[in-house]
């Protein structure tokens, strides 16, 4: 499995044959975007920086896309989707994806803005390996709710997201002294199951 960041809250999976891409940037974001083909797209809250289905092609006839709660299985991929709470863009309701792939377990919490969450997402899950969290200062987790959230879930690998392009940088560095600085920098995560079964909490800063 490989996991990119692309910006904002833009996330891309390869995994196997599949392609999974979360909160795509659409072009009125005007943001930095780019072209992507995926088998599968996941869009957590209805702004212009999550939907950007303009920006996405289908690896063969079409992409199946899913933006909201429910269980779902596509491809040999088993996702959970839950409702939650976001203040982000005018938008209120915001879809947390618990994810099953090559038996590695992830859950994208998109632009949650709730620091006491609905936990019903992680309640499958006999462990949260890969976690990707909003750090910001409106309408998402701060710093310290984010920190809190991936302690309390006990997620193995710790990624991230939203600060780049939507929030400054200076938000990554708040997050970094709430892990008291233990951090790694890579353009690129590739994992397999086994290497997130041999290490210990790791928080992971995708460039």
């Amino acid at each position: 499995m490989q996991i990119t960041y692309h910006g904002a809250e833009m996330i891309k999976i390869v995994s196997g044959q599949n392609t999974l891409i979360f909160n795509p940037v659409s072009k009125d974001a005007k943001l930095k975007n780019s072209k992507h083909s995926a088998d599968v797209v996941f869009i957590s809250a209805k702004s212009k920086y999550f939907t950007g289905l303009d920006n996405i092609r289908s690896k063969s006839e079409k992409f199946f896309v899913i933006d909201g709660p429910g269980e779902y299985e596509i491809n040999s991929i088993f996702v959970k989707a839950t409702e939650s709470k976001t203040e982000f863009d005018n938008a209120t309701l915001n879809t947390i994806y618990s994810v099953k792939a090559e038996d590695i377990n992830f859950v994208f919490l998109g632009a949650l803005s709730d620091p006491k969450p609905n936990m019903e997402f992680a309640e499958d899950l006999d462990s949260v390996d890969i976690l990707f969290v909003p750090i910001g200062s409106k309408g998402v987790l701060s710093p310290s709710e984010a920190h809190k959230i991936a302690v309390s879930l006990e997620a193995k690998i710790i990624i991230p997201i939203h600060y780049e392009g939507i929030e400054k940088k200076d938000i990554l560095d708040h997050f970094e002294k709430e892990f008291s600085g233990q951090f790694e920098k890579m353009e690129k995560l590739s994992i397999k199951k086994k290497d997130v079964q041999e290490t210990g909490q790791r928080v992971v800063i995708l460039s």
